[in-house]
C-alpha cells in the first residue's frame, strides 16, 4: 500500500492537533478528564474482588441483593461440559 507523502504529512499534522486539543481539554477539566482511578478507589475495588474470591474459595453464597426486583443469580455456577 503506497500512501503519498503529502497525505502522511497531513495525517501527522491532524494527529498533533488532536494531541494538543486533548492536553488543553485535560487542563481545563482537571482530574475529571483522567480515566484512571485514584488510590482509594483502587483499594476499595481490590478489597471487594478479594472478598468475592475468598467467598468462592470457601464455597459461601453471596449476600442477597437489596433490590427485590434484581435478577436472581444461580449459585454456584454450573459449567456444562460437552462430553
Amino acid at each position: 500500500m503506497d500512501i503519498p507523502l503529502k497525505t502522511l504529512e497531513e495525517a501527522l499534522a491532524i494527529r498533533r492537533e488532536i494531541d494538543s486539543l486533548q492536553k488543553r481539554l485535560s487542563s481545563i477539566l482537571g482530574s475529571a478528564a483522567s480515566k484512571t482511578a485514584g488510590p482509594t478507589t483502587r483499594a476499595k475495588l481490590s478489597a471487594a474482588a478479594k472478598a468475592r474470591w475468598a467467598g468462592l474459595k470457601r464455597g459461601t453464597r453471596p449476600a442477597a441483593a437489596k433490590n427485590p426486583h434484581a435478577k436472581r443469580v444461580h449459585w454456584p455456577f454450573k459449567i456444562c461440559s460437552a462430553a
